[in-house]
């Protein structure tokens, strides 16, 4: 079997790039594979299949790339939906997103107990999605986010040929907060200390770009010294930066335990403790284990572990104040939808959070609901 990569020339996106796809030949037909990442005709290298003069891009897509080959070669000749799924659990799990994660560990298992170990890609059909409904004894309403899911993992072009699949691929839906609900979050007062961890840590993520959970959990004092967030990208490995707003001090100075707002206290904290996570709850040995004896993988267990402690906190948040949704996920939505509101810059907005192209900021733009919501209010106008 032979597994290269390629630039889809057939989708382009409005900053002009296309999405780089893994092409695997089965029986003698391609099959194509998306990567999450995109790139300009001009900086593809089309003799050796890579982007020009970016090496850590490279290296993941040939990471991509070889884990296609290795899971191309245990599946003898075909790559398997349970293949498929446990790739993207096992990112999701790299990357801290434990609600994510467990809800993709539970499709597996699912489906692993409706139809084997070994289900090809090719078997998944319209009767296949019925079938598979009808053993679990769902209603529709769950049904359809199963089927999202499972569409997420397949080729466009077995999804395009299931009715049960088509109409959900792509329709996911972020949830952010209004101006108005994050000020009151910023003023809201807790006495209970991981309901307060949890509140100051998303408020952390909006201050700090929308940082994507796994990376803001991984954040040491060090990190911060220069008056600038210095950081690297779990996911590309790449270097990140952006400046400290004012505003983020306080939430800072409560992490540090330090009672007034003074960002000399706060430096010298830092220099005197620069090894330790700023996310107190990163530091307690007690919650998967002491990160600095830990392998790769247990410390993405420690991440996904933490993380679903603060989501259970932010519900809890969420039913105090009334709000739509709240988890860190929704950090990242808000702070995507709150500078572009201000701004009305998408490529700023697409930098700032570190997408791979300004299409998949347009996307939490777009897919916001509350964005969907203030649009039909502007148009049919709200009753007070």
């Amino acid at each position: 079997m032979k597994v290269s990569l390629v630039l889809w020339k057939g989708t382009t996106y409005k900053d002009k790039t296309h999405p780089i796809k893994i092409k695997v030949y089965q029986d003698g037909k391609p099959i194509y594979f998306n990567t999450d990442y995109n790139c300009l005709t001009s900086d593809w290298d089309v003799k050796k299949h890579k982007i020009k003069n970016n090496d850590s891009v490279n290296l993941e897509l040939e990471t991509i790339k070889l884990r296609f080959s290795k899971e191309a070669a245990v599946g003898k000749g075909e790559l398997t939906v349970n293949q498929l799924l446990t790739k993207k659990i096992n990112r999701y799990l790299k990357n801290g997103q434990a609600g994510t994660h467990q809800k993709y560990t539970t499709i597996l298992n699912q489906l692993e107990k409706f139809a084997g170990k070994n289900i090809k890609v090719g078997m998944i059909t319209d009767d296949f999605i019925k079938d598979w409904q009808i053993f679990m004894g769902v209603q529709d309403v769950t049904m359809k986010g199963y089927a999202v899911k499972l569409g997420s993992v397949l080729p466009e072009q077995v999804c395009k040929r299931i009715k049960g699949i088509k109409w959900v691929v792509n329709t996911s839906k972020l949830i952010s907060l209004t101006e108005e609900q994050f000020v009151e979050l910023l003023n809201m007062q807790v006495d209970n200390g991981q309901i307060k961890d949890a509140l100051y840590a998303f408020i952390l993520q909006v201050f700090f770009n929308g940082l994507n959970i796994g990376n803001f959990l991984r954040l040491k004092w060090d990190n911060i010294l220069t008056g600038y967030i210095d950081y690297k990208r779990i996911k590309t490995n790449r270097t990140g930066k952006f400046k400290i707003p004012d505003d983020a001090y306080p939430f800072l100075c409560y992490f540090a335990g330090i009672i007034d707002i003074d960002k000399n206290k706060l430096l010298d904290y830092a220099y005197a403790n620069k090894d330790r996570f700023i996310f107190t709850t990163m530091n307690d040995g007690s919650i998967n284990g002491v990160w600095d004896e830990m392998n790769l993988k247990g410390q993405y267990a420690k991440v996904s572990a933490v993380t679903t402690v603060i989501n259970r906190n932010l519900k809890i948040i969420r039913g105090i104040q009334g709000l739509p949704e709240m988890s860190t996920h929704t950090a990242r939505a808000t702070f995507a939808l709150l500078s572009y509101k201000k701004t009305g810059d998408i490529h700023m907005t697409s930098k700032a959070m570190a997408h791979g192209s300004v299409k998949q900021t347009e996307n939490y733009i777009r897919n916001t609901q509350t964005a969907m919501d203030e649009f039909t209010d502007k148009v049919f106008g709200k009753k007070r």
